[in-house]
C-alpha cells in the first residue's frame, strides 16, 4: 500500500482537530517544497513552462520568495511559481 493510500485511510478516520493538525504539516511541508524550488533558479536562467498546453520559454528576471518573475520574447512578463518551472540546457 502506498503513503497515500495510508494517508487516505488515517484521514477517514480523523476527527475535525486531527485533520486541522494535518492541514497546518501539509502546508508547512508545502512551504518546504517551494522554499527549496525557488533555491534552484537564478537571474538569467533559461526556463520553460506550460500554459494552457503549449510550452513558454524565457529569462529569470528576479527571484521572490513565492514567484520567478520571468521574462519573453513573445509572451511578455509573467510571475510564475518555481514549482512549474524546468532549467532549460541542463
Amino acid at each position: 500500500m502506498s503513503l497515500v493510500n495510508d494517508a487516505g485511510t488515517l484521514i477517514l478516520q480523523m476527527t475535525n482537530d486531527e485533520l486541522n493538525e494535518v492541514i497546518d504539516m501539509i502546508k508547512l511541508k508545502r512551504g518546504q517544497l517551494s522554499a527549496a524550488a525557488v533555491r534552484n533558479f537564478s537571474e538569467m536562467d533559461e526556463v520553460t513552462f506550460e500554459h494552457k498546453g503549449r510550452i513558454v520559454e524565457g529569462v529569470v528576471a528576479k527571484v521572490n520568495q513565492k514567484y520567478i518573475h520571468v521574462e519573453t520574447i513573445s509572451d511578455g512578463k509573467w510571475k510564475v511559481p518555481a514549482a512549474y518551472l524546468t532549467r532549460m540546457g541542463g
